[in-house]
């Protein structure tokens, strides 16, 4: 019996198209928006997630790049870690990792989930946190 050829990682460029599941999320106390933003001096669109405690500022900004790196982040002393989740259709699970900022389990729990489908090259993002409701 051959050897399979090992199954190669999703490669994401300008081809794929960028969705979000939905744009506005909420819980008890936080919100937080996410969309597909065009930079008018480069051109290209990234994630823009926006995170926050209602009634209060300031709130964390973070913006994601098509191949998924971090493209800027702004958390304003609001978020104590921040946990990223990438899923590739070929692979499963290709990335998983939490950043503690500090050194204290926040009250509300985002998660960021990133899928990557390569068969109709798209990237869709979803937001996740336990008690999220639709507005």
């Amino acid at each position: 019996m051959a050897d399979e050829p090992p199954i190669k990682p999703i490669r994401i460029d300008s081809t794929w198209k960028l969705e979000v599941d939905r744009e506005h999320y909420e819980s008890g106390d936080a919100w937080a928006n996410v969309r597909i933003v065009q930079d008018p001096r480069r051109g290209d669109d990234y994630i823009d997630l926006v995170i926050g405690l209602k009634g209060q500022d300031p709130h964390a900004h973070y913006g994601i790049d098509r191949d998924l790196s971090i493209r800027f982040h702004d958390d304003r002393g609001r978020v104590n870690s921040i946990r990223r989740e990438v899923v590739d259709s070929n692979l499963g699970k290709v990335d998983d990792k939490t950043l503690m900022l500090k050194p204290v389990k926040g009250k509300n729990s985002f998660q960021i989930r990133i899928y990557a489908h390569e068969p109709t090259r798209t990237v869709r993002v979803a937001l996740t946190e336990s008690g999220f409701t639709s507005p």
